[in-house]
């Protein structure tokens, strides 16, 4: 009885750290503007979205940085479209800033600037709109569907994270513990049926 219950216990354990591991968050950056993308738009929604898991975040002075290696970007009219090689989404505390960095070529696609992040750690939930930020005006990044401009900025720009709907993939340690504690179930349950 006692082996059941362990068996039981590691189970739960293992089922518990496959679910609090992780937590993937969904990040979303829109804003008006004008530019191309294999043709110019004016004036036209631009989103650039991705979902990461937070166990991943570095941290710096004052800066907290995430790799995504996938990320959409949907400019309205448009098809969407994937950056290649990925984002890095970040939060700058010290200047209040947060948004999306490319990596091809490495710059910022687009920043918001808002006081909400002068506390936050891209670890949690946030909606802050704010001044948009394009310091990289005129830079071509590589997508699936050719280079993206984006020329310049109409009004303030909006930065959301929340809760993704998309599962990440728990690591191997957690795929064994949680193998061991149904072996050791299954176990339990075989001897049982043998003494009955």
């Amino acid at each position: 009885m006692n082996l059941a219950r362990l068996a039981s216990g590691a189970l739960l354990f293992s089922a518990l750290s496959l679910v609090a591991h992780a937590t993937p968050l969904t990040f979303t950056e829109s804003v008006t503007g004008s530019g191309s993308l294999g043709s110019a738009f004016t004036n036209q929604l631009i989103t650039l979205s991705a979902t990461g898991d937070t166990s991943g975040i570095v941290t710096g002075v004052g800066l907290y940085t995430l790799f995504i290696p996938t990320a959409t970007l949907t400019v309205n009219g448009f098809a969407p479209v994937t950056l290649t090689g990925g984002v890095t989404v970040f939060s700058n505390d010290l200047i209040q800033v947060a948004g999306f960095e490319g990596h091809s070529p490495t710059f910022d696609v687009l920043d918001t600037v808002s006081p909400a992040f002068a506390s936050y750690t891209l670890n949690g939930a946030i909606t802050a709109s704010g001044a948009a930020q394009n310091s990289a005006a005129g830079t071509a990044f590589s997508t699936s569907g050719g280079s993206f401009i984006l020329n310049n900025t109409s009004g303030n720009a909006t930065f959301t994270a929340g809760a993704s709907i998309l599962g990440i993939a728990p690591e191997p340690g957690s795929i064994a513990l949680l193998g061991t504690g149904l072996l050791a179930l299954a176990g339990t349950a075989r001897r049982r049926l043998c003494r009955a």
